[in-house]
């Protein structure tokens, strides 16, 4: 399975669920995804040669189970502070 996508969150839901993805390059999504997966940059275009040797590409990287791991890692670290942060302007 491969997720192909031109949007962000489906960039970051495959990123969350280990699932392998291409993406549309584009600035946000090359700066959002390169510097939250290190080693994974299987963007295409019509400049960057053959869809299918980027698919192939993606499909074998190893590194995205443990940068999903990170992900999931840092989004409930942030969920912990977001949640102290309220709790402590609520009940001050």
């Amino acid at each position: 399975r491969i997720v192909i996508t031109e949007r962000l969150h489906g960039g970051l839901l495959s990123l969350y669920f280990g699932v392998p993805f291409i993406w549309l390059k584009g600035k946000k999504l090359d700066e959002v995804l390169s510097s939250t997966i290190e080693n994974y940059d299987h963007s295409y275009s019509s400049e960057t040669g053959n869809l299918s040797e980027i698919i192939n590409e993606a499909i074998k990287i190893e590194t995205l189970n443990e940068a999903s791991e990170n992900y999931r890692s840092s989004l409930k670290e942030a969920e912990q502070k977001a949640s102290k942060l309220l709790q402590d302007v609520i009940y001050e």
